[in-house]
């Protein structure tokens, strides 16, 4: 602000007291000599020099004197006459004798007025967003007719607006810091398109002997003659706003949060859905996919109130991640960054769906993530897991992390952890007690296993902090495939060596509540075929459970080997065989997530120079497969062209093939 806004707001506060102070004297004079309502009483005798009672005047139950709350009541007459204090103190006057010729406070003694017919005209309801009390008063022609076919209608009708504003004025808050104005909203929906001007007549009186108890008022509904009749009019003052049918829902949503307009009273012919029953809205969200109701928000103001109050509920974000987990999940299967992204831009992938055996591909945007490359290192960012729509990224030395959420373009930074400088495979996973967290396990560039370590980071937190006491289980690490997620707890297809360079095959395992490792030994049956040089190839997937496959069959694919996790992750059960009819020698890996009958694979194609792969799925039952979709420009396997030459120790290239189960889903990564 400047030199002059500065000094020009210490005038206009200046000007505003010493109105003020004199305002005061004004009305204490005129109370001492009796000025108001009643006469001044007889002289006193000469013997007796005892000052004569001040005159007692109140308003809206509040002395005019002698109660700190006076001051908001004569800054309210002030600033209606522009801070002119003789104006406003003949306001003052006429509003105390017009209170005194309808008798006020007598009627504020009656309960009512007989039968209510018009709390269908006037009535409140909740607050607007500045905490003002809202009054919503309905032009109904019908009730209106009524309420002026006669003189006695006409006066009881009055009598019944102003102990209803006196009411509800009376509860307001005059203290200095208070509340003490209304909020109005006019529907003109149900009146004719010109107003006589004797109904106009609550508003004149509202006007008049209420001074700046309007905190502001909006006529919604309106036609065009209305409003231009209305600039005109001396009833409407600047506080006034318009808003035509087509508009009135929005116009409201500025001044209402969308949860306290009571939508079912009032003529709101827009957005519609936004004025249904909440348990309605409800049932409706929860059956959209995340993404949709996000662009829903940027409809209009009123949808964007109405939706904010959904996702920003974490019980209806964890109900809608709970029913979005039974629809069809989506697969990233290029999750490797460009090294000309940078810092700020959007970065595109594609997610693709299957569904009934046909597949769709999605563009998904990231958040502009910022800067997380490394100084002096070739930049390169990877998708490093998914969990419940939220994605980690990394960049290729590990220092930096994010997790984000593209549907909610939110994203939070990681801290940079304390042991960037080894190799890492990361995982983020969600933990009963509702917090999210990441693991990363790290391995020494200079081949020395035994300094292998693990860390841990709750998102929210400050730090990542080391995991002691599983040296004995994670030393040896040579590689990690995959992982996959289940439970509360991660899988890794893990090659380990000991002391003698033996290289043998194992399922690491990680528990985030318990926050331990545990390490699973592969079925006897299956090590037998690795021994033997039949197995192709492993992978961990998901399917009712955690489950084990090995391919079988030279040079062509032709048996899986599946095994399940059983008894909480502690065995395996009985081996199921499943015969692939295939003469494709392109066969690169499953994926990951299966349904009941359909096994979805990744081939490759026959050119080594073409980085297009297709997926196909294949059905049990039918012993056939179905071609999903082609995948341009994913990053294939290198080293497995040769299939007669692979063997598990040559799993470390398949995780290239990479894939991701993704959802898109509400959950917030700022409010934690």
């Amino acid at each position: 602000m400047s030199i002059t806004q500065n000094r020009g707001a210490e005038f206009k506060q200046l000007r505003v007291q010493m109105a003020l102070e004199e305002f005061k004297e004004v009305v204490q004079d005129a109370l001492k000599n009796h000025d108001f309502i009643t006469p001044p009483p007889p002289p006193p005798k000469k013997e007796e020099e005892v000052a004569p009672p001040l005159e007692k005047v109140s308003i809206w139950g509040i002395p005019l004197l002698g109660d700190e709350r006076t001051d908001s009541i004569f800054l309210k007459f002030l600033k209606a006459r522009n801070f002119d204090v003789k104006d406003a103190f003949i306001m003052l006057k006429n509003t105390v004798k017009w209170r005194q010729e309808y008798g006020i406070d007598s009627l504020m003694d009656k309960n009512n007025l007989g039968e209510c017919v018009w709390d269908k005209i006037v009535f409140t309801h909740g607050e607007d967003k500045h905490g003002h009390p809202v009054i919503y008063h309905i032009f109904d022609a019908e009730l209106y007719q009524q309420a002026f076919s006669d003189e006695e209608n006409r006066s009881n009708f009055i009598k019944w607006v102003i102990l209803f504003l006196e009411r509800i004025i009376r509860q307001l808050d005059f203290n200095p810091t208070g509340i003490c104005s209304i909020f109005l909203v006019h529907d003109l929906s149900r009146f004719p398109e010109v107003i006589p001007e004797l109904h106009l007549e609550p508003l004149q009186l509202l006007l008049n002997n209420y001074p700046e108890i309007l905190a502001g008022q909006v006529f919604i509904n309106t036609s065009r003659s209305f409003s231009l009749a209305a600039s005109r009019s001396p009833y409407f003052t600047n506080k006034s706003v318009y808003a035509a049918p087509s508009q009135s829902a929005q116009t409201l949503s500025e001044y209402i949060s969308s949860s306290s307009i009571p939508a079912d009273q009032l003529a709101l012919s827009e957005d519609r859905i936004t004025s249904l029953p909440m348990n309605v809205m409800d049932r409706v969200f929860m059956q959209l996919p995340a993404d949709m109701i996000i662009t829903l928000k940027c409809l209009n103001k009123m949808w964007h109130s109405c939706i904010t109050s959904f996702i920003e509920d974490p019980n209806f974000v964890a109900r809608h991640l709970l029913n979005t987990k039974k629809q069809p999940h989506s697969l990233i299967l290029k999750a490797y960054y460009s090294p000309m992204i940078y810092g700020g831009r959007l970065t595109l992938f594609n997610t693709f769906t299957f569904s009934n055996g046909v597949g769709r591909s999605e563009a998904l945007r990231l958040p502009p993530l910022g800067n997380v490359q490394h100084h002096n290192v070739t930049p390169g960012l990877r998708v490093a897991c998914h969990c419940d729509g939220l994605l980690l990224i990394r960049n290729d030395v590990g220092n930096r992390m994010v997790v984000c959420n593209p549907v909610m373009e939110e994203f939070t930074y990681l801290p940079e952890p304390k042991m960037f400088d080894k190799m890492s495979y990361c995982n983020l996973g969600f933990e009963k007690s509702g917090d999210y967290k990441c693991i990363a396990i790290w391995r020494s560039c200079d081949g020395d296993r035994s300094k292998t370590r693990a860390e841990l980071y709750k998102l929210g937190s400050e730090n990542w902090r080391e995991i002691d006491g599983f040296q004995d289980i994670i030393t040896g690490i040579v590689s990690l495939g995959r992982s996959i997620g289940w439970g509360n707890a991660y899988y890794w297809l893990a090659t380990m060596t000991n002391d003698a360079s033996f290289c043998s095959n194992n399922v690491l395992s990680f528990n985030m509540t318990e926050e331990k490792f545990h390490l699973i030994k592969l079925p006897d049956e299956l090590l037998s075929h690795v021994e033997d040089r039949e197995c192709l190839g492993m992978s961990l997937c998901v399917k009712d459970s955690v489950v084990l496959c090995c391919r079988l069959g030279r040079p062509v694919v032709d048996t899986l080997l599946i095994y399940s996790l059983v008894n909480n992750g502690c065995s395996w059960s009985e081996c199921v065989s499943v015969r692939i009819q295939t003469e494709d020698p392109y066969l690169l890996t499953e994926l990951p997530y299966w349904t009941e009958d359909e096994i979805p694979f990744v081939f490759g194609g026959p050119d080594p120079d073409d980085a297009t792969a297709i997926v196909k799925s294949y059905n049990i039952h039918s012993e056939s497969f179905k071609t999903i979709l082609t995948v341009d420009e994913i990053c294939l396997p290198y080293l497995i062209r040769d299939r007669a030459r692979l063997n598990v120790c040559d799993m470390e290239c398949l995780p290239y093939v990479f894939c991701l189960n993704y959802l898109k889903s509400l959950v917030s990564v700022r409010r934690r």
